[in-house]
């Protein structure tokens, strides 16, 4: 999608939210497939934080500082990943739609047609 990135903490924001976290709350997981051009999200809770401040999360793994990959879930990292969400479904259905054509022509409408022929001719034409 258009202008779609990761949003980004500093390292202050960071370090705040590894020193705040508490049980419960929730960490993703964010790894980027580079065959697919995918994003591979993960939710973890955790489940304690050790004295050593250590974090141990619900998949037994025991994080001893905060990871780049590691985000705490926020409003804008959950819009983040809506769209990430959007985008993997859009293309899933674009997929499909090439393998069983006449399933998609026979129940196609017209004035839908029309909608998503200027739709996909709009979105085509932008290429830099």
């Amino acid at each position: 999608m258009k202008d779609l990135k990761l949003p980004k903490q500093s390292n202050k924001e960071r370090e705040c939210i590894w020193n705040g976290l508490k049980e419960n709350d929730t960490l993703v997981g964010i790894s980027h497939n580079h065959w697919g051009d995918n994003y591979i999200i993960n939710y973890y809770k955790v489940i304690k934080k050790t004295p050593k401040g250590s974090v141990r999360l619900n998949n037994d793994t025991l994080l001893k500082n905060f990871p780049s990959n590691y985000h705490i879930l926020t409003e804008e990292l959950q819009v983040w990943i809506n769209k990430i969400q959007l985008e993997k479904d859009i293309i899933n259905i674009l997929d499909n739609i090439d393998r069983d054509k006449s399933y998609f022509k026979e129940n196609l409408e017209y004035e839908d047609a029309l909608k998503l022929k200027e739709i996909l001719e709009n979105t085509m034409n932008k290429r830099p």
